[in-house]
């Protein structure tokens, strides 16, 4: 399991990336995150020393897989790396990112509240 869960940080990042390193289609992202009324920064990266960026990065492509099927559909020719293009048409990589983000919050949440300056014992 736990390579299956390395592998599956390692898609989210190829994804990320990807995305954040291509101009037209970091524009194309932007573009149908705000025409589809998307609340979303865009595609969060994986920090290993951040608690909370695993949710954030898996909350982010959620957010964004409307998006991604417009791309798709509307601009197919954009996505120039297979192994993304593969990720985006792969719906287990969205059924598992759904399970692990929902993993996720519950971790990020108690790691905020053991973090907080007023946790104490009662909390």
């Amino acid at each position: 399991k736990i390579e299956e869960i390395k592998n599956f940080i390692t898609n989210c990042g190829k994804i990320t990336k990807y995305f954040n390193k291509s101009h037209q289609n970091l524009a194309l992202l932007r573009q149908g995150l705000t025409n589809m009324k998307i609340k979303s920064e865009g595609l969060e990266t994986w920090c290993q020393t951040r608690w909370g960026s695993l949710y954030m990065t898996t909350n982010s492509i959620l957010l964004a897989r409307p998006v991604f099927d417009w791309i798709l559909s509307e601009h197919p020719n954009t996505i120039s790396n297979m192994d993304v293009y593969d990720l985006l048409h792969n719906e287990d990589f969205f059924t598992t990112c759904r399970q692990l983000r929902s993993i996720w919050v519950l971790i990020k949440e108690c790691i905020n509240i053991l973090e907080a300056d007023s946790a104490s014992l009662a909390n």
